[in-house]
């Protein structure tokens, strides 16, 4: 609230003017200083204190005093009673504050009584419907009076006069009579904004303007040097003891007590402290019409809430005094028991390590009585099973000799006969053996040693026959019982082997008939181009992982060492059941050595991915899986190179046999037709290549794979370069030749089939070679690494059949050139001699012209088409340059017209240098221009020929070429070459 916020500064600079030296308020001829810029309560009550202090000086008002206890009565007549009317109004941005008050002071001897009436007080705000205002009328007679401030009370307590006031004083004083005229005077004051300064304007009549005159300099604001002036003679003068009187609140105002709780954290603020404080008395002004602003509540309530503030501070202060006082008092007390307690602990130190010596002498002693103890107790129970052992010993070797006399009668202990205790004996017999090795020189027990061998034996028997009886009813209790009991007795391995041959699985008639129909059924088995996918493994495989699943709970219920049990029903099953169902499977294909390989890598396959890895994650300990299977594979691994070498001979030589044959019955004309190699046969030698090198990483033993995989490598390069490839090659590298009579007929439509069919050719090779190089990174060169000698002999052999295929390639593709240029030639015979000596010029190209761009825009377009990369570029500069060649012969035989003939060339030879630009070629491009560059001889008078030659690419024609070029002009002169 903004409000509150301005009270508090107006009360922060009236204390200001309130200290010595402090500031005093501007006079008439000094700059006005600026102010708050929100309306205050000392703007509101400065016109009343100015009427104040205009009755104490003009009028001659006693100071009032406290300490007064009689009332003097003067019977002196009292002058007219003047009357003075104010009106104040302070203007805030667009909000105005108005006050109207009229003050009536009368003096009568020692008596002055003095009335302030605020008649009006209007806010004025543009927000506003209509001004709040409110207006007091004639002073209520029954208003309780009060003491008029005096001269040194606070700027604060002068204001408090928004009510009718009447003060009486008995004390003495000088008063002046004024005439006995009523005296009206009217005072407007006005504030345009808060830093502006008041001005007082007086209207009144002639006879009293004296009076006026200097009532109006009694209220001119004091200058600085007055107010300290006025301070040092209140400073010098004795201050008077006075009582004070608490204040009395209005009506529905309440004092609010401070306490040090509303001060404390960090979130205090002073702004809501205050808005807090007045908010009681802000809402008591607030009429049902509006605000009726009374500033003196608020006047004294800020100076007792000061003085409780004052009072509050004194109180911590004091506090805070005790409270240093209290901490030094115990920091002192707490130094000085801090000494005495340390002292105690250096004592109790001092006693603690003597006993604790003692308590380690002491527990060092005990540790070793007790050790000797136990070394007693342990030699005391080991002689007294000793002592145990040796009287069943003798026990059995008496018994041994009296069965003897006696006829095999015996008399034993119940531990001997009691069948109930026979896991009992099984502990005692064990020992008994171990005894018996020890005294096996002392020949005095030889029948004792006797007997207990032949307990051990029964025994072991009896409790084997027990085990397998638990096990046909499933009494997995009394299996473990005894399955423990031979564990200790002798490790149980004969336990652990009996219980794996006594599975059903292993002997029962119809387990076995059950796999043998299952790998005789071929109908689970589908072919699907060169792979085949057979569902009898993984139905095979998920029945013994069942069995296995099975199996394992009962061993880990049953038996102690479990690890054991397991290895063992593992090998059975590799051994017995895994090798009979492949051993099937694989004898249905034995005739059929295609399906025989792909369906032993199948086994394999399925074998390693549906059967070991998923035995893998039991974790069984001195089980080599991978060692198992490759026992089960070893026999068809042994001999897999040669039936895998054997399938692809057959397959390869009857492929490429039949397939040369074919080509050999074509006629020359269906031949043209072929697309180079057979897709059918080069993609057939691929797709078996790598079928087998996929088979021989399987299939292969360790030690041979490299060598395996050379084989099967070489023996495609045999059959799908040397055989296939080059035979092709050599049927369509032999061109037909051309004569080269002019007479003769030229079938060039026959010429253009085969050179096009070589390029076909050409294309295919170049395409299965990029897929053999690409078959060899990928399924040769990464699995012959570890054989640095089979890896140098399978890249030699490769770029070998590549270098023949490119040395024959390159006789086919110049034999393909020549031929080329024969037909340009061939083309460029019907040329006339009069072509170019012709008078009339129609802008068109030759007819010979013409029909030989056609001829060598084909062979351009059937080389882009069939050749690729370098070799295309290759090929084409080769055909521009040597076409370049054959035109320069061309027209060394022509007569050149001047003028129309001359123009009629030069059409010809830029057309002829224009189809050079589609080869991409700077030499072509050289070349052309060289022969462009001709028609200009034939152009130019006979004395620029230096200059055209020397100029232009005529430069690297020889000088006997250009003596011909010359001699062919029709104008020509000899003496023309003396210029040369």
């Amino acid at each position: 609230m903004s409000w509150a916020r301005n009270i508090q500064s107006r009360i922060q600079q009236q204390q200001q003017l309130q200290k010595p030296g402090g500031l005093a308020p501007p006079s008439g001829n000094e700059t006005p200083q600026k102010q708050p810029s929100s309306p205050t309560l000392s703007a509101l009550s400065s016109p009343i204190t100015s009427l104040t202090n205009v009755l104490r000086g003009s009028g001659g008002m006693p100071q009032p005093t406290t300490n007064t206890n009689t009332n003097t009565n003067s019977n002196t007549t009292s002058p007219p009673s003047p009357t003075i009317s104010t009106t104040t109004q302070v203007k805030v941005g667009q909000t105005s504050f108005t006050t109207s008050a009229n003050l009536q002071a009368t003096a009568s001897g020692n008596n002055l009584q003095a009335s302030v009436q605020t008649t009006n007080i209007t806010v004025t705000s543009p927000s506003m419907a209509s001004p709040i205002g409110a207006s007091t009328g004639i002073q209520n007679p029954n208003a309780k009076p009060s003491s008029l401030p005096s001269p040194s009370q606070s700027p604060m307590q002068t204001r408090n006069t928004s009510a009718p006031t009447t003060t009486n004083n008995n004390n003495t004083a000088t008063t002046t009579t004024t005439t006995s005229t009523t005296t009206s005077t009217s005072t407007t004051t006005t504030t345009t904004t808060p830093s502006t300064s008041t001005t007082t304007t007086p209207t009144t009549s002639s006879s009293n303007l004296g009076q006026i005159q200097q009532q109006q300099q009694q209220l001119q604001p004091l200058t600085l040097q007055q107010q300290q002036q006025q301070q040092q003679q209140q400073q010098q003068q004795p201050t008077p003891i006075k009582q004070t009187t608490p204040y009395i609140f209005p009506n529905k105002i309440q004092p609010k007590s401070l306490t040090t709780d509303m001060f404390r954290g960090s979130e205090f603020s002073h702004v809501t402290f205050v808005e807090d404080l007045t908010r009681k008395l802000v809402n008591d002004q607030m009429g049902a019409d509006g605000l009726h602003f009374e500033p003196a509540p608020f006047n004294q309530l800020f100076l007792n809430t000061q003085l409780q503030l004052s009072q509050l501070e004194s109180n911590i202060d004091r506090r805070l005094d005790d409270l240093a006082e209290e901490c030094n008092d115990f920091s002192y007390d707490y130094k000085r028991k801090l000494q005495d307690l340390t002292g105690s602990y250096q004592e109790c130190f001092q006693h603690f390590k003597k006993l604790e010596k003692g308590v380690n002498t002491i527990g060092t002693k005990a540790v070793h009585f007790g050790d000797e103890l136990d070394s007693v107790n342990q030699q005391k129970v080991k002689a007294q099973g000793a002592l145990s052992l040796i009287n069943y010993l003798l026990e059995l070797n008496s018994v041994g000799a009296s069965s003897e006399e006696n006829g095999g009668i015996t008399n034993r202990s119940d531990i001997f006969t009691n069948s109930d205790r026979i896991h009992e004996l099984a502990h005692l017999v064990k020992k008994l053996s171990s005894v018996s090795e020890d005294i096996k020189e002392i020949s005095g027990f030889n029948k004792g040693k006797l007997e207990t061998e032949s307990i051990s034996n029964s025994l072991e028997n009896d409790l084997l026959n027990q085990f397998e009886r638990a096990a046909d009813r499933n009494d997995y209790d009394k299996m473990k019982q005894c399955a423990t009991t031979l564990h200790g007795f002798n490790g149980g391995e004969r336990c652990r082997s009996r219980y794996i041959q006594k599975l059903k699985m292993f002997f029962d008639i119809d387990s076995f008939r059950k796999d043998e129909n299952l790998a005789n059924n071929i109908t689970k088995r589908l072919i699907r181009g060169n792979n085949i996918v057979d569902t009898r493994f993984e139905i095979f495989y998920t029945d013994i992982l069942k069995d296995v699943s099975h199996e394992q709970m009962v061993i880990q219920n049953v038996f102690v060492n479990q690890t054991s049990a397991m290895a063992m029903l593992i090998i059975r099953l590799f051994e017995q059941r895994v090798r009979l169902f492949i051993e099937n499977v694989l004898s249905l294909e034995s005739n059929n050595v295609s399906m025989f390989l792909q369906t032993v890598h199948y086994a394999f396959n399925s074998t390693k991915k549906l059967l070991v890895d998923p035995l893998q994650s039991y974790g069984i300990v001195g089980v080599d899986l991978n060692q198992l299977l490759n026992s089960i594979f070893y026999q068809y691994q042994e001999g897999y190179i040669q039936k895998e070498t054997t399938y692809l001979v057959s397959l390869f030589q009857s492929n490429v046999v039949e397939e040369c044959e074919r080509l050999q019955t074509l006629d020359r004309y269906s031949m043209y037709l072929e697309d180079g190699l057979n897709p059918e046969i080069t993609q057939m030698f691929v797709q078996q290549t790598e079928n087998a090198l996929t088979r021989s990483y399987t299939l292969s033993l360790d030690n041979i794979l490299a060598d395996n995989i050379k084989t099967i490598f070489f023996l495609m390069l045999e059959y799908l370069f040397e055989k296939y490839s080059m035979f092709v090659l050599n049927k369509y590298i032999e061109l037909p030749m051309i004569p080269s009579s002019s007479s003769s007929s030229v079938d060039t439509k026959s010429i253009q089939d085969s050179i096009s069919q070589l390029f076909r050719v050409v294309l295919s090779i170049n395409q299965i070679v990029g897929q053999i190089q690409s078959m060899f990174q990928v399924f040769v060169l990464p699995h012959i690494q570890t054989s640095m000698i089979v890896q140098s002999q399978c890249s030699d052999q490769l770029y070998f059949n590549i270098s023949s295929l490119e040395n024959t390639i390159n006789t086919g593709l110049e034999n393909s050139l020549t031929t080329m240029i024969q037909l340009i030639e061939k083309a460029l015979l019907p040329q006339g001699r009069n072509d170019y000596l012709i008078d009339d010029y129609d802008n068109s190209v030759t007819d010979t012209c013409a029909s030989v761009i056609k001829l060598i825009q084909s062979f351009y377009d059937m080389a882009k088409i069939n050749l690729q990369g370098k070799n295309f570029h290759i090929y084409v500069e080769e055909l521009g340059l040597k076409s370049q060649f054959v035109f320069i012969n061309h027209f060394k035989k022509f007569k050149i017209g001047q003028g129309i003939g001359t123009l009629k060339l030069m059409r010809d030879l830029t057309e002829y240098r224009n189809l050079s630009k589609q080869f991409k070629s700077q030499k072509v491009d050289d070349a052309f221009e060289l022969l462009f560059e001709i028609s200009k001889l034939h152009l130019v008078n006979p004395e620029n020929f230096k200059l055209v030659i020397e100029g232009g690419a005529l430069t690297r024609m020889p000088k006997q070429d250009l003596i011909i070029f010359i001699k062919q002009r029709s104008d020509f002169k000899s003496i023309w070459l003396d210029t040369l």
